[in-house]
């Protein structure tokens, strides 16, 4: 049900998780923001969890397992609103590889 009034309330959004080859990214999320507010509202955080797990070759497997051979793990973030407003940017974190 679309919140027609501004206020704090909470969305679940289902996202879908696809499978890419693009360099270092090997999936996508793609996630579509119901209308907030009759179209007035904005989100202001969002949180993704990811809880699929499956075994491969007796190793528990998950879309969030990542690897480190360089010693950066990364991730890209891209978004681009209903107006064409496209934000972008990219995570780095330090990592160790086994």
């Amino acid at each position: 049900m679309p919140l027609t009034v501004p206020g704090p309330t909470t969305f679940v959004v289902p996202i879908e998780i696809q499978r890419v080859n693009a360099g270092r990214y090997g999936f996508k999320t793609v996630a579509k923001i119901p209308k907030i507010a009759g179209g007035a509202g904005i989100p202001l955080y969002g949180r993704l969890t990811v809880g699929r797990e499956w075994k491969f070759k007796g190793k528990t497997l998950s879309f969030a397992n990542a690897g480190c051979p360089d010693g950066r793990l990364q991730a890209k973030v891209q978004t681009q609103f209903k107006d064409g407003t496209f934000l972008q940017g990219s995570l780095f974190k330090t990592c160790t590889g086994r």
